[in-house]
C-alpha cells in the first residue's frame, strides 16, 4: 500500500520514464499483487497497460512468439555489420559478439544512458521500459549482437519478467518480430513529447553514478 500512496503520476515501471519519478509499479502488476484498474488509478499510462495487454495477446496468438522463433525469420540477423546477403558465418563471429555482449551487461559500452541502466539493473534488477528500449536497440542494432543473447539476459535479471513483453520487445529490436503490425496504432491521444527530456536523461546516468 505504501508503494501505491507515494507513486507519481508518470508511467507504469515496466513502461517508465527515464526520470527518477517513475511508478515502479511493474513487479506488482507482473505478480498479481496489483490490478491493472488500480495500476491506471495510481498514475499509470493508459498507453502503458494496453502495450502490456497488446503483448499478451500477441504472444497468445501469433504461434513464433510462443516458441521463442522470430515472427519475420527473412528478417532475422538483419543486424549484423558483418552481414554479406545470407551468407553469415555465426561461428567467426561468436567471439567478438562475447566481448561486445559482456561490455553490454557490465555498462562498459561508452553510451551513458546504456551502461547507467545496464548497472541499474543489475543491481536493483529493475529499470523503466524506456531505457529497456534503448538497451535493446544498442545491442542488436548498435553492435549487432544476436537479439536472443539481450532477451535471455534480460529474462535472468528483470524481477518483473513477462516472458510476453520481454520476446515482444527483443524481436522488435531485431527487427524481425511483430512492430511492422502494429505502428499506426495510436495507445492513446496528445502524447507530451517532453516525457523524455534531456535534462531527465542526464539526471538518470548521474544519479546512477555512471559519468566519469
Amino acid at each position: 500500500q505504501a508503494s501505491l500512496d507515494t507513486a507519481s503520476p508518470t508511467t507504469l515501471g515496466n513502461d517508465g520514464a527515464i526520470s527518477q519519478t517513475s511508478t515502479r509499479l511493474s513487479p506488482y502488476l507482473r505478480w498479481g499483487l496489483l490490478s491493472p484498474r488500480k495500476a491506471y488509478h495510481a498514475g499509470v499510462r493508459k498507453r502503458d497497460l494496453l502495450w502490456r495487454d497488446w503483448s499478451h495477446v500477441c504472444y497468445r496468438l501469433v504461434d513464433p512468439l510462443r516458441k521463442s522463433e522470430p515472427v519475420l525469420p527473412q528478417l532475422d540477423w538483419s543486424c549484423r555489420s558483418s552481414n554479406d546477403g545470407n551468407n553469415i558465418n555465426k561461428e567467426d563471429l561468436h567471439n567478438d559478439d562475447d566481448f561486445k555482449f559482456l561490455a553490454w551487461c557490465m555498462g562498459r559500452t561508452g553510451a551513458h544512458m546504456v551502461d547507467a541502466s545496464m548497472r541499474q539493473l543489475w543491481v536493483t534488477g529493475w529499470m523503466p521500459r524506456q531505457m529497456r528500449l534503448l538497451s535493446a536497440a544498442c545491442l542488436a542494432e548498435g553492435m549487432g549482437v544476436d537479439w536472443r543473447r539481450g532477451r535471455d539476459w534480460f529474462a535472468h535479471t528483470l524481477i518483473d519478467h513477462d516472458p510476453a513483453i520481454n520476446e515482444l520487445m527483443w524481436q522488435n529490436a531485431g527487427f524481425c518480430g511483430v512492430d511492422p503490425f502494429y505502428r499506426k496504432l495510436r495507445w492513446e491521444a496528445n502524447i507530451d513529447d517532453d516525457e523524455y527530456s534531456d535534462d531527465d536523461n542526464g539526471g538518470f546516468a548521474e544519479s546512477s553514478g555512471q559519468r566519469r
